[in-house]
């Protein structure tokens, strides 16, 4: 019992000082966050862990949330404190109702793309939608087209790296970070290809 409290006790610890020290990576997409957000970024992660019954020790998933959402193409200076803070609640709240089967990684994976794709930057249809079909993969398995697929099938125009990037207009606006650049590239190059049928020069 005294080291059950011992932990729970850590993990409920500020980690503003973390959360600000990511300004450094992120002030590369021109956003970063004043002492007074990290503060209150730290205790909404405290409050999302005590609400789904967690323990987490450091900065933790924390860290790799500011990571991918900080170069989302739908992320201001005016708007970056609260998304943060609406992902950090729903990863954990995902995180429990899934028991875990889904890792940290590949869960920020899902929310990154979802949120780009088919939210188009809007928190509340990833908490409101998005975050239940999730669950409802995961906790599915195998059995998820059988009994959820009709039900959560949706517009998948904007599934592919280049129509991901395009706004309402058409015009492409780049969200992935210089390392994934490349990569991405070819994936528009090949799509280009397919369209045009016929081989684009590099």
């Amino acid at each position: 019992m005294k080291e059950l409290i011992v932990l729970e006790n850590f993990a409920v610890q500020p980690i503003s000082e973390e959360i600000l020290a990511l300004n450094e990576v992120t002030k590369e997409y021109g956003i970063t966050l004043t002492p007074e957000e990290a503060k209150e970024l730290s205790e909404t992660r405290a409050k999302a862990l005590a609400e789904n019954e967690r323990i987490e020790i450091g900065v933790g998933a924390m860290e790799g949330i500011i990571k991918r959402f900080s170069r989302s193409s739908y992320i201001t200076k005016e708007n970056y404190a609260y998304t943060l803070s609406e992902i950090a609640e729903v990863f954990y709240y995902i995180k429990t109702e899934t028991d875990d089967k889904i890792n940290d990684n590949a869960l920020l994976d899902e929310l990154f793309v979802r949120f780009e794709q088919r939210c188009r930057g809007s928190v509340d249809t990833l908490l409101a939608k998005e975050a239940e079909i999730i669950i409802r993969k995961v906790v599915s398995g195998e059995n998820y087209e059988e009994w959820f697929g009709e039900r959560d099938a949706e517009d998948n125009s904007r599934d592919t790296a280049l129509q991901a990037r395009r706004d309402e207009t058409g015009a492409i606006t780049p969200f992935l970070t210089t390392d994934e650049g490349a990569v991405v590239e070819l994936a528009d190059r090949i799509e280009e290809e397919q369209t045009l049928g016929y081989k684009v020069k590099e």
